[in-house]
């Protein structure tokens, strides 16, 4: 399974003693590199060729790059036969995250398959949103959501904490998020739109309906902010009462953002 395709337009001149990294890379290996350079008596530059370094820390090298930028790891596979190889491995594509692909750059299904078989937590979540909302499968979308949200993946996380108090009125995710990252999150899991038009399914538009007759006037009950408009089709609640929420109506508030404009995903890999 190879990430890109077999030809590469990188210009510029490259070899196996020259390849270059300029990746931030952890502290461990940051130690190692120094060992390595102390025994080999090396001088200190800012510059270092990775493929004289030990091969597990060059496969380390890879996964970090991968994590960060996936432009960046197009470039170091066009930078030698070796490292083409090495970013080709099973740890590469667990690393990978798919949302830092450019978008003019089409991520094919065989790169979503071989990233989703190694465990990658991006497409972790996005098959638990589609297998959830798109094929209704709770518990499997559910358990899947999860281990992208166990991995650390902000856009999981957020997207768990919602489908757990949408689905099961369970809030327990909500405290660990403050207000200002659950909106930043929270607008990157909205924007998120391969579902083609797809609606949703009959369990979502029914705890819509429920969360809209019941919850919703708790909102505009509430005194700590005096209402400007009602809406009662949450389509413009963002201009329904100022930023001085209390705890109860930022949350609902948060909740009608996502029955809104969340959306399915109809086809993934």
């Amino acid at each position: 399974m190879e990430l890109g395709g077999g030809s590469s337009n990188y210009q510029g001149k490259a070899s196996e003693g020259n390849v270059l990294c300029y990746c931030g890379l952890p502290a461990w290996i940051s130690q190692s590199l120094q060992i390595f350079k102390a025994s080999n008596k090396a001088q200190e530059m800012e510059q270092f060729p990775v493929t004289a370094l030990p091969e597990d820390i060059q496969a380390r090298v890879a996964e970090c790059v991968a994590a960060n930028s996936v432009a960046d790891l197009y470039r170091l596979r066009a930078t030698c036969k070796s490292m083409k190889e090495l970013t080709d491995r099973a740890g590469v594509y667990a690393a990978l995250d798919v949302f830092t692909f450019p978008s003019y750059l089409h991520v094919s299904n065989l790169v979503m398959q071989a990233c989703y078989a190694n465990g990658n937590p991006s497409t972790l979540f996005l098959k638990g949103i589609q297998v959830f909302y798109t094929f209704d499968l709770q518990d499997e979308g559910l358990a899947l959501i999860k281990r992208a949200a166990d991995a650390g993946i902000e856009r999981a996380l957020n997207t768990y904490a919602m489908t757990l108090k949408v689905f099961w009125d369970n809030e327990e995710q909500f405290s660990g998020f403050t207000r200002e990252s659950c909106e930043r999150i929270g607008k990157i899991v909205r924007s998120l739109d391969w579902g083609c038009g797809k609606s949703h399914t009959d369990a979502f538009l029914m705890k819509k309906y429920e969360f809209i007759s019941n919850v919703l006037p708790l909102f505009y009950n509430c005194q700590c902010t005096p209402w400007v408009e009602r809406d009662w089709e949450l389509w413009h609640i963002e201009n329904s009462k100022g930023k001085n929420l209390c705890g109860r109506c930022f949350w609902i508030k948060e909740l009608c953002f996502f029955y809104r404009d969340f959306k399915p995903i109809i086809y993934l890999f």
